[in-house]
């Protein structure tokens, strides 16, 4: 036999998967993992292996905008002129049979399509090339995944009646815009009946209408009144007539409303508005399932609408977009009104937008700044879980006040007090400092995330946290002011668990992101610090067991020894009565002899 090795063959070398490997094979974690990816990167992946292939061609056709990048699947295109001034595109052939096997490959993985009609536009698509994607179509749904339809019409066209391509009973929400160039109202209104046949389970709709709209309102109101299934309903100011909300009114599951009224002029929107949702008379009948309104107005106009509804206690999410500078007194009375007719309410959260014109740097400061007391409504509702607040003033309020302020707010779980404010404070304004987070830590364990401006450049190391804030997930300073990154970072690295993100805004310092690339590290070394400190206190722990149980057994051991408090008592009253019985005996003995000498 001979004594010469053998060589080693592959099979010596396949290893199982271990089970990092098992986990990064799953469809679930790749698909998270290419989701941070461009479209354009996750098709490089999708040619690495086949076992990337499935899931990082989904993530790079998942979304689509337009159609030219579909229709290039079925034949080559080439572009038309017209008119000598605007290039379209067509098919350079016919549509084959073949053409569409290789479109259903990838056309099955879009979910969400973006059209735009618009003939001046260059690069469009010509009417033909729909013409012939309708004539030569093996399936009447040719994105037959498809959940989400984005259309906007920019032109005076008909090409909205080939949107009808992508409808089908699987598509849930559709938003389609139409802009103040379009003027005939039949092409609209066939595509709103083509949306009812083919498309009827839709749930989440978004019409924006800038023009037209008198012409078709009873066609929409009509379209509103049939979606039975929907849940979701957005509305432009052009679109809130009494007869559009009437039909909106009746429907059984609509659960959200979001109400424009900035869009147009329109300064009839708001009495529809009024009329409708705030009526006496049918108000339990009106809008039964709804739970989530978003309104976008002035906010005394806000104030006003939410005070005249009887029955706003069925809100659970209020969504509030301030126009304009809002003004804290009317701020106040928004929350106070707030606080006494929406009792249910879990999420509370206010937007602002400033005024086209006004400047932040012009506004009142002593008008525009929120103090606690203005704040202090939202203690009154029991169940609010979020509440969010921006604003373009900072807010005014100090350490003690916030710590009263969320004390009092007993299921509060996130909490943004306008972290990014336009309006700056300065020296001498108080803003929360630093040190408030460790307070937080103590009154609000259960806070998972926390957005404040607050004053970060004196800092004030705490002494040694055993136990920081476990539940915190996200912390936001925005815009505060900060000079000591270090110390900040070491500071933070003891009140924030180690799984909390710090997150910095667009604004931010740039200290900020310092201290963000140093948090990391610190708070390594001060877990391993606390673990060390864990350890030594349960030695001491171990070590004053022990003692005690020592100490416990001498005891029981001089107990046993030495006679007990009874014992000598006894002892005692035995003795004595010993005594008292050989002195009467004596003393009988004595007597004796003296009667007989």
């Amino acid at each position: 036999m001979s004594d010469d090795p053998v060589s080693p063959t592959s099979e010596d070398f396949a290893l199982e998967p271990s089970l990092v490997d098992q986990v990064l094979r799953l469809p679930e974690i790749q698909g998270r993992i290419f989701s941070f990816n461009e479209q354009g990167d996750a098709a490089r992946c999708a040619r690495v292996c086949q076992g990337w292939r499935d899931v990082a061609l989904d993530h790079t056709w998942h979304t689509v905008y337009g159609v030219k990048p579909l229709f290039e699947l079925l034949a080559p295109m080439k572009l038309c002129l017209k008119n000598n001034k605007v290039t379209e595109l067509d098919f350079m052939r016919k549509i084959r049979s073949s053409d569409w096997i290789r479109f259903s490959l990838f056309a099955r993985r879009v979910r969400c399509l973006t059209l735009t009609f618009r003939r001046d536009k260059p690069n469009g698509i010509l009417a033909s090339a729909y013409t012939e994607v309708l004539r030569s179509r093996p399936m009447i749904n040719i994105l037959p995944n498809l959940l989400e339809l984005y259309i906007s019409v920019w032109s005076e066209t008909s090409l909205l009646q080939y949107a009808v391509l992508f409808l089908h009973a699987s598509l849930k929400h559709l938003s389609f815009k139409i802009s103040p160039h379009v003027s005939n109202v039949s092409d609209i209104e066939l595509f709103l009946d083509e949306v009812s046949s083919r498309a009827s389970n839709v749930n989440d709709i978004s019409a924006t209408f800038t023009s037209s709209f008198p012409l078709i309102e009873t066609s929409f109101s009509s379209f509103i009144a049939g979606r039975k299934a929907l849940s979701v309903l957005y509305m432009a100011s052009c679109t809130l007539t009494t007869a559009v909300l009437e039909a909106a009114s009746c429907l059984p599951h609509l659960k959200q409303l979001s109400i424009d009224l900035q869009k147009t002029g329109n300064n009839n929107a708001f009495d529809a508005v009024q009329s409708i949702l705030c009526a006496d008379g049918n108000s339990r009948k009106q809008f039964p399932s709804m739970r989530f309104l978003d309104l976008q107005s002035r906010l005394d106009s806000i104030t006003d609408f939410i005070s005249s509804r009887p029955n706003f206690s069925c809100l659970w999410s209020l969504r509030i977009d301030m126009v304009c500078h809002g003004d804290a007194d009317d701020l106040q009375r928004c929350l106070e009104v707030i606080s006494t007719s929406c009792k249910n309410l879990v999420r509370l959260v206010f937007t602002q937008f400033n005024h086209v014109g006004v400047h932040p740097a012009v506004l009142d400061q002593e008008k525009a700044s929120i103090s606690a007391e203005i704040l202090m409504p939202i203690t009154s509702l029991p169940f609010l879980v979020v509440f969010e607040l921006s604003h373009t003033q900072y807010i005014t309020i100090s350490d003690d006040e916030l710590v009263d302020l969320l004390s009092r707010c007993l299921r509060l779980t996130t909490l943004r007090l306008n972290p990014e404010p336009i309006q700056l404070a300065d020296h001498n304004s108080p803003v929360p400092s630093l040190a408030v987070i460790h307070r937080i830590v103590e009154c609000r364990p259960k806070l998972e995330t926390l957005a404040i401006y607050l004053d970060a450049s004196n800092v004030e190391l705490p002494i040694f946290v055993a136990e920081p804030l476990k539940s915190l997930g996200s912390l936001s300073l925005g815009r505060s002011p900060i000079k000591d990154a270090d110390r900040v970072a070491l500071y933070l690295s003891q009140v924030l668990p180690q799984s909390c993100e710090l997150v910095t805004g667009v604004h931010s310092a740039s200290a900020w992101s310092e201290v963000k690339k140093k948090l990391p590290l610190l708070m390594s070394f001060h877990l391993e610090e606390r673990s060390r400190f864990c350890v030594i206190e349960e030695e001491n722990r171990t070590l004053r067991n022990k003692l005690l149980s020592v100490s416990k057994l001498l005891d029981q051991m001089s107990l046993s020894e030495a006679p007990t408090q009874e014992t000598r008592t006894e002892e005692s009253e035995r003795g004595a009565n010993t005594e008292d019985y050989t002195m009467a005996a004596d003393e009988e003995v004595h007597a004796n002899q003296e009667v007989d000498p």
